[in-house]
């Protein structure tokens, strides 16, 4: 198996199990991180923040709309200050139970981003409802609607089967089956779900691999300074052991990572682009 060269992927850095992979930031930078994302006509438009635009919100309303948009236009810099203008202590239970609720306001307006615009491709439209339209799914499971949950599993099925999400493909039919299995009536998907599942985890599986060395060669290229053609004979060695799993399987996913790999042989010409 490829080894990487002086990479401590396994060291202290990464594996300590007391703490996080990445540090978290604080909650403001959370709330803003998040802010930035969402459009204000989008907001007005679905009003889960409340803006006092619309209507004669409460005080408390008023104030989640405005944090919201000091946010966005950086008003503040930083949580003290913040604090101070809405009348708390920075450190006060007050001010941090009002950074979650509104947190808790703008993830759920994510939920509502118009993504039918010029600004996103099918791809990017099709992947955000999918993501939608499955978390509706799981829930419905969750509460027993299991007739409102396959016609939704299905359609999510179809739309992962067209853009090759092959992990989602996985997932959606592991779901579908744990619940045709306690139908008898229904026993009759088994079979047809147990071969989507043989075809598509095998892609899976080989999709995860070539990700997993795609990642690791990429922390080489970033964490190395100036040209990167050294790093040619790195990406040569990965892609010819991972070209058995490239010719199986044509998902796009996997072959986007695999050609990406293959870039740095093409400048020092030791592979041709396949």
């Amino acid at each position: 198996m490829f080894a990487y060269p002086s990479v401590a992927l396994h060291s202290p850095r990464f594996c300590n199990r007391k703490t996080l992979l990445i540090k978290t930031n604080t909650n403001m930078d959370v709330l803003q991180d998040i802010a930035y994302i969402i459009t204000r006509y989008k907001v007005r438009e679905v009003d889960v923040i409340t803006n006092s635009s619309n209507k004669k919100p409460g005080k408390t309303e008023s104030r989640y709309w405005e944090f919201y948009v000091g946010l966005r236009e950086n008003r503040w810099k930083d949580e003290e200050e913040a604090a101070r203008y809405f009348g708390m202590e920075p450190a006060s239970k007050q001010f941090n139970r009002f950074k979650n609720e509104l947190k808790k306001r703008l993830l759920n307006t994510l939920f509502f981003i118009d993504f039918n615009t010029s600004d996103f491709n099918e791809f990017s439209r099709v992947s955000h409802e999918l993501i939608k339209e499955w978390s509706t799914a799981k829930i419905l499971i969750k509460r027993g609607a299991i007739k409102a949950f396959m016609d939704i599993a299905n359609k999510c099925l179809r739309s992962a089967q067209k853009f090759e999400n092959v992990t989602m493909i996985v997932e959606i039919v592991r779901t579908i089956k744990s619940v045709v299995v306690v139908y008898p009536g229904l026993h009759k998907e088994v079979p047809k779900l147990d071969k989507i599942l043989e075809e598509y985890q095998k892609a899976m599986f080989a999709e995860l691999m070539i990700q997993n060395a795609y990642d690791s060669f990429l922390y080489l290229v970033v964490g190395q300074k100036g040209y990167k053609k050294s790093l040619a004979p790195v990406a040569e060695q990965i892609l010819n052991e991972y070209a058995p799993l490239a010719k199986e399987h044509d998902h796009v996913l996997l072959q986007t990572f695999y050609r990406t790999i293959i870039a740095p042989c093409i400048f020092k010409g030791t592979r041709r682009m396949i």
